[in-house]
């Protein structure tokens, strides 16, 4: 996977290494309703496969880098040593790129990949949406001296989509690359979305220092029927992806500095990884209607790594 390892990614990764920035700041004197907002930056990757006989023949890389990521979160305390928390992330704009990778015979040279038949860049490639909201239930199990230490479970759904316009092409007709041009400028290639509903659990805990406070989680879940659409509008053309089951992980980290009893600021660092597994595909004209199914034809992944700052409130 050509993940886009930027400084931004390496700090995250280097910061721990799940999914989503939880809220795990100063936790451990945490109060019984308590609330934050950040704002970052995030990178986010998409892959997107399409196979043949067990064969992947295509491949779209989609990325944004410096994303405008900004999250708010509740958590209120329903009884003792109990806590229903709920968070809500969005992310605009960003810097975006597409590559599109076709192995076809016989002028595919092999399926490494510069081995490639066909290839489509599109460098106006824009970020349509991407946003992210959970609800969990935690357990705390310590909660003194500084220490602080929970788990749980909880729900999210995250959806993102880019669209590609214009780009360059090289592609093989009647010998190995042996056809190149240019689409025409601003216009509108392909869209493509990942729908992700996933269940998961969480481990978190902190250690206060003084008014410093460090945090760390880890993440782990099962993605549940996710369906990633892609039309091609130049061939009016929608393939539909659905997958049973997939997997998501990964781990945030933050350190905080109390500013008042109740108030902190802080900074954190996440990555999330989600594996969608091997799915279907619905292909379908979209001008006559005609449709046709086929079996364990697609895959696909989801990465974003992030830094932001934040300041959290306890009450």
């Amino acid at each position: 996977m050509n993940v886009f390892w930027t400084p931004l990614a390496g700090i995250a990764i280097l910061c721990a290494a799940t999914a989503h920035a939880n809220d795990l700041y100063g936790q451990a004197t945490e109060g019984p309703v308590s609330m934050s907002f950040d704002a970052g930056l995030a990178n986010i990757y998409a892959e997107e496969s399409v196979f043949s006989g067990g064969r992947k023949i295509s491949r779209l890389d989609w990325e944004s880098k410096g994303v405008t990521v900004l999250r708010g979160a509740l958590s209120i305390e329903v009884l003792p040593d109990w806590a229903i928390r709920a968070e809500g992330k969005t992310g605009m704009n960003g810097d975006g790129h597409m590559t599109d990778y076709d192995w076809l015979a016989p002028n595919a040279a092999n399926s490494s990949d510069n081995g490639w038949s066909h290839r489509s860049i599109h460098d106006d490639t824009r970020l349509d949406h991407y946003y992210s909201g959970s609800i969990e239930l935690n357990r705390t199990f310590v909660n003194d001296n500084g220490r602080f230490l929970s788990a749980g479970i909880g729900g999210r759904y995250t959806d993102v989509q880019w669209t590609a316009y214009g780009g360059s092409f090289i592609y093989s007709v009647f010998n190995p690359r042996d056809f190149s041009g240019n689409f025409q400028d601003g216009e509108r290639g392909i869209t493509y979305r990942q729908q992700m509903p996933s269940l998961y659990g969480n481990l978190r805990g902190s250690q206060n220092y003084g008014d410093w406070t460090l945090s760390g989680g880890v993440e782990a879940g099962a993605l549940i029927k996710a369906k990633a659409p892609d039309d091609h509008w130049m061939r009016n053309l929608r393939f539909t992806d659905t997958f049973d089951l997939g997997f998501t992980y990964g781990a945030t980290t933050a350190v905080a500095y109390n500013l008042t009893q109740n108030i902190s600021f802080y900074a954190s660092g996440a990555v999330e990884v989600t594996n969608f597994g091997t799915g279907d595909t619905n292909l379908r004209d979209t001008v006559t209607g005609a449709s046709a199914n086929m079996s364990k034809s697609a895959g696909a992944n989801f990465v974003a790594a992030s830094v932001s700052l934040g300041i959290k409130g306890k009450f």
